[in-house]
């Protein structure tokens, strides 16, 4: 064989000054960092996804645990806060049924308990007919999950179950499974 100068045969070796070994690192550094990259790409979807279900089996747990506490909590507070003035609620049964949801704007986990309401007429100022003393109406009180536990504000939706409060604040709330 010829060299580039026409001189002749190739030499049996060729001179090696390192250029061609940091080259080979430089490819194979690049093919792992691609490869790491590709695993997370595939891999951080599911455990983001085990995480979540995870979190929310934990949170099911919670709720299931300190659910007695909740509804007396939430007894007390929704009580104070009744509008209008002249009905206040005399009792609360709370139904084993639940929702869970959660926000679409802030990712906060909410149950949603199915909870019967009896309102009694008081003699506050004469705006609420008697008609409403003995009224029972059908709600849906409300539990928030703040990062690391289970509160209430005492919020109640009244005249709808679970279902149709999840369906009724649809663009607010999203069903969990």
């Amino acid at each position: 064989m010829l060299d580039a100068a026409g001189s002749g045969l190739l030499p049996d070796r060729i001179a090696f000054d390192g250029t061609d070994s940091m080259t080979f690192v430089a490819i194979l550094l690049s093919a792992l960092i691609l490869l790491a990259v590709a695993a997370v790409l595939v891999y951080l979807p599911r455990w983001r996804h085990a995480q979540r279900e995870a979190e929310l089996a934990q949170a099911r747990q919670e709720f299931r645990l300190r659910r007695e506490w909740l509804e007396a909590e939430f007894v007390t507070l929704a009580t104070e806060l009744v509008e209008p003035e002249g009905i206040e609620p005399i009792d609360f049964e709370f139904h084993n049924h639940y929702a869970l949801a959660r926000n679409r704007f802030n990712s906060e986990l909410q149950a949603l308990v199915a909870v019967t309401i009896e309102f009694a007429a008081t003699n506050m100022g004469g705006l609420v007919e008697i008609e409403q003393h003995g009224r029972v109406r059908t709600a849906t009180a409300v539990f928030r999950r703040d990062p690391f536990e289970w509160t209430t504000d005492g919020r109640v939706v009244l005249n709808l179950n679970p279902e149709e409060t999840l369906k009724y604040y649809g663009n607010q709330l999203e069903p969990v499974d």
